[in-house]
């Protein structure tokens, strides 16, 4: 079965959207102050910098890679199947540690897509020359 990546140049668009999308939340995460700027307050602000986060890892993860083949496809198929069991792992044990305990969607979203590029990255890192 095939799957239809974006072509390899959407790595750099998506990276021209997170870098500074990151430099501000940062910004944003340091200050946690209620402004507001232009009619736009700190929460409005934080929901258009989380989904323009989430959307930018979503493309820079569905781009291609330069070289692209089988064992690649293998590697970014083996890194989803391990994420996804490593956040029912993680919530598993979270749960059992505090039966109270939450997390908001976007976040767990984010934090699966972000271990998803570094346990892909690092495994294409490890391959044989």
């Amino acid at each position: 079965m095939k799957y239809q990546f974006l072509p390899h140049y959407f790595k750099y668009i998506a990276l021209i959207f997170f870098i500074p999308v990151g430099v501000i939340s940062i910004i944003n995460g340091w200050n946690e102050a209620h402004w507001t700027a232009n009619g736009i307050t700190f929460h409005q602000s934080e929901f258009l910098l989380t989904i323009t986060t989430l959307i930018s890892i979503i493309i820079y993860a569905l781009a291609k890679d330069k070289t692209f083949d089988d064992y690649i496809q293998k590697i970014r198929m083996e890194s989803i199947y391990l994420v996804f069991f490593g956040t029912l792992v993680y919530i598993g044990i979270r749960l059992i540690i505090d039966k109270n305990w939450s997390m908001e969607a976007s976040k767990l979203c984010f934090y699966q897509i972000v271990f998803y590029l570094l346990l892909n990255k690092v495994r294409k890192n490890a391959l044989p020359d």
